[in-house]
This record gives structure tokens, sequence and C-alpha cells, in this order.
């Protein structure tokens, strides 16, 4: 039997993997979709699976709740930043 938190646990060991921390930036290297923007799959509550973008998993797994409209942006100027301490809703 799977633990209920595993799904979760994946996603974060997927996400590191993709991770490449510089000086205080943690860069994202994974390959872009077709349109050019970042997307990653993740586990939804109640089971299935949505895609994000890895700045908004970040922020969500580090430091909460996000309406289904806010967007999230760096603060550090570095696009492919998603250390969630650069984050900020919008």
């Amino acid at each position: 039997m799977i633990h209920p938190q595993q799904p979760m646990f994946d996603t974060l060991l997927r996400f590191s993997q993709h991770v490449q921390v510089i000086d205080e930036c943690w860069y994202w290297d994974g390959e872009p979709s077709a349109d050019g923007s970042y997307r990653m799959n993740v586990p939804k509550n109640g089971g299935g699976r949505t895609t994000m973008t890895p700045k908004r998993y970040s922020y969500l797994f580090m430091r909460g709740h996000l309406t289904g409209t806010d967007q999230i942006r760096t603060t550090c100027g570095h696009r492919n930043c998603v250390n969630p301490g650069h984050l900020e809703r919008f």
C-alpha cells in the first residue's frame, strides 16, 4: 500500500532534481514546453494530477495558499529562479 503522502514526496523529489542552486537563487533547469513556458505535473488533493509552473509549486509548497487568480513573480530579477524566498504573489 502506498503511503498517502507518497505522491507529494515524489513530486518534491522530481522538483529538486531540476533545481540548480547558485548563490541565493534556485534556478529551474527543466525542459520548457512547446510554448516556451515551464510546467510540471503535481498531484491534486483527492486524486488525479494537474500542471503548474515550478514557481507556483515552489511558492505553494514552501509558503502556502494561492488563489486561482494569483500569479507569481521573482523579486531577484532572475526569470528562472524558484527560490520561495525570492517569489511573491500578485
